[in-house]
């Protein structure tokens, strides 16, 4: 699977501003798998040959943090070092 640079930024946002635990700091390649989760989610196609129902538990890695910051801030309008407070 393929995901573009807009659905992982946009799992970075959630990651980063979720409302069920603390916030967690996953920059691009981080947060690439929950984006292609995410995706597949969406697709019912990708859905059903992986098996994902309402019942699924599904382990995402996290590999990354925010290697670099200022690009963090630039991608996600939120401050790191702010959010591990």
């Amino acid at each position: 699977m393929t995901i573009p640079d807009a659905p992982a930024i946009e799992a970075m946002r959630r990651l980063a501003l979720r409302k069920d635990g603390p916030p967690i700091v996953c920059g691009e390649s981080g947060a690439a798998g929950l984006a292609g989760l995410l995706a597949a989610c969406a697709n019912t196609g990708a859905r059903l040959a992986l098996g994902l129902d309402p019942d699924s538990h599904v382990l995402v890695f996290g590999t990354e943090g925010a290697t670099d910051p200022g690009r963090y801030r630039e991608l996600t309008g939120l401050d790191p070092a702010q959010l591990l407070m």
